[in-house]
């Protein structure tokens, strides 16, 4: 309880405390996730409103905000109040988020159901929406949802998430990248490893996918030998000893290069258009990289991640597998053209990731509801 009072005694102190707040067309809630968005929408009356604590500086307060907080005091939590009576002062004619699992971003929608548009644009494979960790699949209430595909459709049908309007847009980071980095010709990598957090922050304790990612490593450095292959790994965390040391012990004698997790945007986008195969865990990186024309394998060495969470399967699928079973597929992959492999997928190509164009989706959608074209459904 003390420390509570403390957090939010110092939260208080850093915030910068303002009495009016301009009316605006648009509310990107949450700023995390928004910097896509924030671009498409850049000559629009928009507003990026910060949810999480650690991100807010700036708290409003208006003779209504705190006399709809002291009214429902007692139906909702404190910042749900101060949020939905937020929204209330703003105006807006869409709400939309790039964290389309926000709970609280789902009950806001629930309150202002036609009243208000609210869309969630998603931003990942929601393994989380698959294991329903904490029972947070009740809550979640999506008035219009623009997803990467029909899988995601199926997903969210089969989890019994509310969601009113699906529409299926692709991913917005897929667009972004493809117009940041269209002078693109080379494909300078033959492999582009996606690998996965290895370790737990600040510790040495290794996460669950530890010996998945590392067995599915051993047997492509078994296999690269005496090929000639250039090598690209994408990790998933900042530049590290620990980490770099690993790969140099798997890789050693190999042409390799490690892509390090940066602080600017889309550097591992750039790493998926200049490699030919892309391969990795499920993630959601190896189903964007659909969208620019790539060859495809997700290996699952040590079947950890159940195979109904991610659309991968046959062909571009490797579960449970011993190194005679890595070898025989590679020699496949290396053997087809890129036509001959689509051919041979389960599923068409826009399954695992719609090729839309995300920006140009989101801006027909956002100037039909400015237009007052748009129905709240």
């Amino acid at each position: 309880m003390l420390k509570d009072f403390k957090n939010y005694l110092i939260f208080f102190i850093n915030c910068k405390i303002l009495f009016s707040i301009k009316k605006k067309d648009i509310v990107i809630y949450d700023c995390v996730n928004s910097y896509e968005l924030s671009k498409l929408l850049e000559h629009k009356n928009f507003l990026i409103l910060s949810s999480r604590r650690t991100k807010i500086k700036n708290l409003y307060f208006s003779k209504k905000i705190i006399l709809f907080i002291l009214k429902n005091f007692f139906k909702r939590k404190i910042k749900l109040n101060y949020m939905i009576a937020l929204i209330e002062e703003i105006n807006p004619k869409l709400v939309i988020t790039g964290i389309d699992n926000s709970v609280e971003f789902s009950k806001l929608a629930r309150y202002y159901y036609k009243k208000k548009i609210f869309v969630a644009v998603q931003a990942a494979n929601r393994g989380d929406i698959f294991g329903n960790y904490g029972n947070l699949n009740k809550n979640f209430f999506i008035p219009f949802y623009f997803c990467f595909s029909e899988f995601d459709i199926k997903l969210f049908k089969k989890k019994k998430i509310k969601v009113k309007n699906y529409l299926i847009a692709g991913s917005l980071k897929n667009s972004f990248c493809k117009l940041k980095y269209n002078n693109l010709k080379r494909e300078k990598y033959d492999i582009c490893f996606v690998s996965k957090v290895l370790w737990k922050p600040n510790s040495d304790k290794k996460t669950f996918l530890y010996e998945n990612i590392t067995k599915s490593l051993k047997f492509l450095a078994k296999y690269a030998r005496n090929k000639n292959f250039k090598i690209l790994i994408q990790s998933k965390t900042k530049k590290n000893k620990k980490e770099k040391n690993l790969y140099k012990n798997i890789f050693k004698g190999l042409k390799f290069t490690i892509d390090w997790k940066k602080q600017t945007h889309h550097s591992s986008y750039k790493s998926i258009m200049e490699s030919s195969l892309i391969m990795g865990a499920p993630s959601t990186l190896l189903r964007e990289a659909y969208f620019f024309d790539k060859k495809i394998l997700c290996c699952d060495s040590l079947k950890t991640i159940d195979s109904n969470s991610h659309p991968f399967k046959g062909i571009n699928y490797l579960s449970n597998f011993n190194y005679d079973m890595f070898e025989k597929r590679m020699n496949q992959f290396f053997s087809l053209n890129y036509r001959s492999y689509l051919k041979k997928l389960d599923n068409p190509k826009n399954f695992y990731m719609s090729d839309t164009d995300t920006i140009q989706f989101i801006k027909k959608f956002v100037k039909k509801i400015l237009s007052n074209q748009a129905k709240i459904k």
